[in-house]
């Protein structure tokens, strides 16, 4: 089991990646799309801002209807809204047109009411010159969920890298084959192998301790802050790492059958999984959503019976503005 008198050569034949092929498939993170979408949002924000002073310039002092100050400024705060929209709202029109399909409400449908509001009442407030127009609120909202997706696209991305690097980490052996000491991917390990490790590192592997003794930390898999000292005989697990000690460890778990392999694939699970407050906020839509919806309705008709269309339409729209849900949306 030991190093006979002639040491065994060392064949150093590592292959970059991981130790599957489907792990090289594996996106660890997209730096260029998220860099991408940090400039649609910034882009976004200069509209936004840019509506937020044209607006407030216009519900102060708002130029005589139908002049040309007026058909300009609000033309333009009409235009860089769907500009916007056109922009970062890509990913939310998907979004909806797959919640109508699937006919199940979601956090995106209270962003698009919101949108259809503050659009809707501000063109008809440009239309017939009455009332004020919120065309900034389209930018803002739509940046809003937009960074709320990048948080949750930059968190999965991170955990996914951490996830891969894991794998990565320990995805490879030193196996005795053939009297030679190989280093070869974990994939390609047999039970009953022997596998090689020196002091510092990791353990790539779930097996018996033929020869060596020393400490080995423990803490990735167990929570142990301490390394514990590991000799002849004891089990050690792959995702553990020798700290002071070499040791000849015989392979007792195929690739995908570690310990450590329960754990990425639990990992991966998860991830595409929604948490606990997801699903809550996802069954607080199912009723607040079409509660909206229904108080935007009624109040429509009770302007419309008290007042004229053109009221009833522009406070219909101000109730989808108001219960513009962007504080829940960005912590969702």
């Amino acid at each position: 089991m030991g190093d006979s008198t002639a040491p065994p050569r060392r064949k150093e034949e590592i292959s970059g990646g991981c130790s599957s092929p489907e792990a090289d498939c594996v996106d660890v993170g997209n730096s260029n799309g998220i860099n991408r979408i940090w400039f649609r949002i910034a882009v976004a924000a200069i509209f936004a801002g840019q509506s937020m002073v044209l607006s407030l310039a216009l519900n102060m002092t708002p130029p005589e209807y139908g002049s040309e100050v007026y058909l300009i400024l609000h033309s333009l705060l009409a235009f860089s809204s769907l500009v916007v929209f056109l922009f970062l709202g890509q990913e939310l029109m998907r979004s909806c047109v797959q919640m109508i399909r699937l006919r199940r409400f979601s956090i995106d449908g209270l962003f698009m009411l919101s949108l259809l509001g503050a659009f809707g009442g501000s063109l008809l407030a440009s239309i017939t010159g009455k009332g004020a127009v919120f065309y900034e609120v389209v930018s803002v909202v739509i940046a809003i969920h937009t960074i709320g997706r990048l948080l949750s696209e930059r968190s999965l991305s991170r955990l996914q890298g951490a996830t891969h690097n894991l794998g990565k980490q320990y995805g490879h052996a030193e196996v005795l084959r053939n009297n030679l000491w190989e280093v070869q991917a974990v994939a390609s390990l047999k039970k009953g192998e022997l596998v090689r490790v020196k002091a510092g590192q990791p353990i790539s592997v779930d097996g018996i301790i033929v020869e060596g003794v020393g400490y080995v930390n423990e803490c990735a898999l167990s929570g142990e802050p301490l390394p514990i000292v590991r000799r002849a005989g004891d089990r050690v697990r792959a995702g553990t790492q020798s700290v002071d000690g070499a040791f000849e460890i015989q392979n007792e778990a195929l690739f995908g059958e570690r310990t450590l392999d329960a754990i990425l694939e639990l990992l991966k699970t998860r991830v595409e999984r929604p948490s606990l407050l997801q699903s809550q906020a996802n069954r607080l839509i199912q009723y607040f959503l079409p509660l909206v919806a229904s108080m935007s309705i009624l109040t429509g008709i009770v302007w419309f019976i008290k007042a004229s269309w053109m009221d009833a339409v522009f406070n219909s729209m101000a109730v989808l503005l108001v219960a513009c849900p962007c504080a829940l949306g960005l912590a969702t």
